[in-house]
């Protein structure tokens, strides 16, 4: 099995960032390496030279490929949702995006998720708009 090396790793986090603005040199490396590896894997390229070019050329792929590498996480609230977890959200992927659009997703655990959902949105906003 072919696997990619550290150069190629340092290849596609350059071209993710300068290609599509997103920053992802915050990952874990390892972790980053076993994603990127099990998709090439998986996706079968035939040479790192035709990943890359997929990686910077389709940009319906980039998408499919942000879903394949990132990791959800999941939060139980007990009590409110905190200004720290709102802030730490809108800092960890406001600048994945740097000017595009990306959706990402909240996942609530609790007997009645719609307040909990409308108190994060509110929350995240404010704090997006009080660090704008």
């Amino acid at each position: 099995m072919f696997l990619l090396n550290e150069a190629q790793i340092d290849t596609v986090l350059k071209d993710l960032l300068e290609v599509h603005l997103y920053d992802f040199t915050f990952y874990s490396r390892e972790s980053f390496k076993r994603r990127i590896n099990r998709l090439y894997k998986l996706e079968k390229y035939s040479s790192f030279q035709d990943f890359r070019v997929r990686l910077r050329s389709d940009e319906a792929y980039i998408d499919h490929f942000i879903d394949r590498i990132t990791v959800n996480v999941t939060e139980m609230f007990r009590d409110h949702l905190n200004d720290a977890f709102a802030g730490g959200v809108a800092n960890a992927y406001l600048p994945l995006g740097r000017g595009k659009r990306h959706d990402f997703s909240l996942m609530f655990a609790c007997a009645n998720p719609a307040p909990a959902a409308s108190e994060a949105a509110m929350r995240i906003a404010n704090h997006i708009l009080r660090t704008a």
